[in-house]
């Protein structure tokens, strides 16, 4: 069975996945999610610490549903295991989707050089030199191909693309009423 991995990294902000995990647990239950790391020692988030259940190189890209990169720290010259992992999954079909500061990371490794992408604001990408800088719009959230981005003040949308792109919902109707739900109680 395909599972969602979250990579788990130092000052990852878990409010960021919340509508993403809560749109999972009504939609696809039994479908595993794992935390991955660097290693499994903790790290410490927003919320507190977080172990990890295994390494990013115990995961087999064949078995990733969707690979999440949610902020935190270190985006600009680190995770490149994990980013790696993501260049693999895009290049056999399998989405990757980034908010906040973790969009950094896929910038920094060409996998937005292509792809229109959003993130926070162009600033937070003006210090990485990448070819797809051209190619940002200006918006909460977007989905293109097998590449979704966010900035970090959308999460119910990052997780409406995401579901979107994995179709978690029977159909569009049922994927706008559900983020109506998410957006009323937020």
């Amino acid at each position: 069975m395909n599972e969602v991995v979250i990579h788990a990294t130092p000052g990852l902000d878990e409010q960021l996945l919340a509508p993403l995990l809560r749109a999972h647990d009504l939609t696809n239950p039994e479908m595993p999610v794992s935390y991955v790391g660097s290693s499994t020692e903790p790290v410490t988030t927003t919320g507190g610490q977080l172990t990890p259940s295994r390494t990013v190189a115990e995961v087999d890209p064949d078995r990733v549903e969707v690979l999440v990169l949610a902020g935190g720290e270190g985006w600009h010259d680190d995770h490149d295991e994990v980013l790696a992992l993501a260049k693999t999954l895009l290049r056999n079909g399998r989405p990757v989707g980034a908010i906040g500061t973790a969009v950094i990371g896929l910038a920094r490794v060409g996998s937005l050089d292509e792809v229109p992408h959003t993130t926070d604001s162009p600033a937070m990408l003006a210090e990485v030199d990448y070819p797809g800088d051209g190619r940002y719009i200006d918006g909460a959230a977007m989905g293109s191909g097998d590449v979704v981005t966010a900035g970090s003040d959308a999460p119910a949308e990052f997780a409406r693309e995401v579901a979107r792109r994995l179709q978690w919902f029977a159909d569009e109707a049922s994927l706008d009423a559900w983020f109506a739900d998410v957006t009323a109680t937020a």
